[in-house]
């Protein structure tokens, strides 16, 4: 009986142990700040040109010289679930840079190339949202640039799922997967009126 006590305290001690450990390694994780880089590319369509968009049946077209897209807000929430007035949104495109600044070429973040969104300090912890708003988009064929209407969610905000972890002292990037050919069309085709309806994936590296 003396031994099988023995044995049960060691039992009980090599437990209490193991989830003290289990605990500080869970603990560590949600402790400190990490970094966020989100990058835009277009990870679907040839650079250089738009030979591929302009070959798609949803946009009939040759002489596309540059699609633009200005952002007004690229945000991030540790809620799946969290709405567009809910609080705990953490900018991570710094608003109140120049337009300018603010504004891609989806032709030039063809082909693995990329321009980095921003880049901001983030408590580490788990996160599950990305919010992407767009405020303006045009696109230029044979030297003339015409605006492109928006669909009203990207103007609202576009929400997209996607789990990712800031570790302590760590940098984590996400790339904006802006899919140009998916995304403009041509209604009816041969009519000049484009509209743009953001196709948008998130890809961690």
């Amino acid at each position: 009986m003396r031994n099988m006590n023995g044995y049960l305290k060691c039992l009980l001690i090599a437990v209490m142990v193991g989830a003290s450990v289990a605990l500080a390694a869970c603990s560590s994780d949600d402790e400190g700040t990490g970094s966020l880089e989100v990058r835009l590319s277009d990870m679907s369509t040839v650079a250089p040109g738009l030979s591929a968009l302009a070959a798609a049946s949803e946009l009939h077209v040759t002489g596309v010289e540059a699609i633009t897209v200005t952002f007004s807000r690229v945000e991030v929430h540790s809620s799946a679930n969290a709405g567009d007035n809910d609080a705990g949104w953490l900018e991570v495109l710094d608003s109140s840079i120049s337009v300018a600044e603010r504004t891609f070429d989806l032709l030039l973040v063809a082909s693995g190339n990329f321009e980095v969104l921003g880049l901001t300090t983030l408590a580490a912890g788990r996160y599950q949202q990305v919010r992407i708003v767009i405020e303006d988009a045009t696109i230029t064929i044979n030297g003339e640039t015409s605006p492109l209407s928006i669909s009203s969610g990207a103007q609202t905000g576009l929400k997209l799922n996607h789990n990712f972890t800031i570790v302590d002292g760590q940098e984590t990037n996400l790339t904006l997967d802006f899919d140009a050919e998916q995304s403009v069309k041509e209604q009816p085709a041969g009519s000049g009126n484009f509209s743009m309806k953001p196709v948008i994936g998130v890809v961690q590296s």
